[in-house]
């Protein structure tokens, strides 16, 4: 059903071929360039490389052509519906919930119809559904192959939508809580110390615990975009995560009036350096906050 469904609204909407203007046309260019070798930093801003080189990978199996690449987007689209059964699997422990879960995935609309569609986000959900379930397991398990899994997808993620770097530390939060309920609370099957264990008898054991689930949730996170990291420092001499244009977009949502988005955009866009382009951005952003914060919230 879920694939059907993707098809369905790729019959719809993908098979004229043409790329559309804004987010799809810029996913193409990156995809193009990667198949080139390099990348596209020479746009409005950089955005997060790994939507792009899927589409290059379809580019180079059916070729550049977007009705093909769209169609194996739309099946890989539905065939990833499970994750959300995976999900509500681990959250719950029932069989029931995790057919509703996978059953609702696979029929919700905006889902579907992003299946076949030039944007990122349906590769974005489907690695963010799949980093939650990682994140319950490896808090259930406290191990630290788990942790690195975890760590792993959320790096894939971050490099697909960098949105997924603010749940890294709440990721890490929650590792480090489980560390301790384990040692404090008692709970078949982790292993707890009887008879309701002192202060100083839990700081060892939980202070090791919690180090190594941080550290390897970490270690697979950097594993994943360190080199991009760098990569951009290369490029670009500053610091660039993944991308400057969550910064740039902020500020999109912050801006007053047409006049004011016009003067703004015409000063960014002078600023050769991409990273100083969302530093400008994020300190107009701050500045809007500061002098009407309920406006800003209004906005939201």
């Amino acid at each position: 059903a879920a694939v059907a469904l993707r098809l369905l609204f790729w019959h719809i909407q993908a098979r004229s071929g043409a790329v559309q203007p804004g987010d799809p046309e810029e996913y193409y260019r990156a995809a193009l360039h990667i198949m080139q070798g390099g990348y596209h930093d020479t746009g409005k801003w950089l955005r997060p490389p790994l939507y792009p080189a899927f589409l290059a990978l379809v580019f180079s199996i059916v070729g550049v052509e977007l009705t093909r690449t769209l169609f194996v987007q739309a099946v890989l689209s539905g065939l990833t519906v499970p994750v959300f059964g995976l999900l509500a699997w681990r959250l719950f422990g029932r069989r029931d919930a995790a057919f509703t879960a996978t059953i609702l995935a696979a029929l919700f609309m905006p889902l579907a119809s992003f299946g076949s569609v030039l944007f990122a986000e349906w590769l974005f959900v489907v690695l963010m559904i799949a980093a939650l379930a990682a994140v319950v397991r490896s808090s259930d398990s406290l191990r630290r192959g788990d942790a690195l899994v975890c760590g792993l997808l959320l790096g894939l993620a971050a490099l697909t939508r960098a949105l997924a770097l603010s749940f890294i530390p709440i990721a890490a939060l929650l590792l480090i809580y489980s560390s301790y309920t384990a040692l404090t609370v008692p709970q078949f099957p982790r292993p707890t110390i009887p008879h309701h264990p002192s202060s100083k008898a839990i700081v060892g054991p939980f202070l090791r615990q919690a180090t190594g689930l941080v550290l390897a949730l970490g270690l697979g996170t950097t594993m994943v975009f360190l080199h991009w990291t760098v990569r951009n420092y290369a490029v670009h001499q500053r610091l660039i995560m993944v991308d400057t244009n969550g910064g740039i977009s902020m500020w999109f949502g912050a801006v007053g009036s047409d006049a004011e988005q016009q003067s703004g955009e015409a000063q960014l866009w002078a600023i050769p350096n991409l990273a100083d382009r969302q530093t400008l951005a994020l300190e107009w952003t701050k500045q809007r906050i500061m002098e009407e914060p309920a406006w800003f919230i209004g906005r939201m």
